[in-house]
């Protein structure tokens, strides 16, 4: 997979696989796509799960979110753009369930093949709170960071 093309590679993969792009299935798909998908003339490839409540936009409108990240770091490059992510979010409303489960951060620096990573993704008790809700809202963005 070529670096510039991360989203539509991802994007294919999920259609291929029969995945809705809302969902937690998507999630762990990024996952297996990281594993599936090897980068060309990358230094360093990562994954990023994390979760919690924020508000982005400073409006008083607090979000819980999750989110599984794809960090690409070109070889060579230097600048602005260096380091690419791909990031899938799934996103409700803030509430005293979704308190509960406080914020987290894990990163994986090796991109994993069927492992713990992939299950900490898969069953981990934020991803399990989004089994629960019948339609996120979803944010998939590929920008340089």
């Amino acid at each position: 997979m070529r670096v510039a093309g991360a989203r539509e590679s991802f994007e294919r993969y999920l259609a291929e696989n029969r995945v809705e792009l809302g969902s937690v299935g998507a999630l762990v798909a990024m996952v297996d796509w990281a594993g599936a998908e090897p980068a060309e003339a990358v230094e360093d490839d990562r994954l990023l799960y994390q979760w919690g409540t924020y508000d982005w936009a400073y409006s008083g409108a607090y979000q819980f979110e999750v989110n599984v990240t794809r960090q690409l770091t070109i070889e060579g490059a230097t600048g602005d753009d260096a380091i690419w992510q791909l990031g899938l979010t799934l996103t409700v409303p803030e509430s005293d369930a979704t308190h509960e489960l406080g914020e987290g951060a894990f990163w994986n620096d090796e991109v994993p093949r069927g492992s713990a990573f992939r299950e900490l993704v898969e069953r981990g008790p934020a991803t399990a709170f989004f089994r629960t809700v019948p339609a996120p809202g979803v944010r998939l963005e590929y920008e340089p960071v």
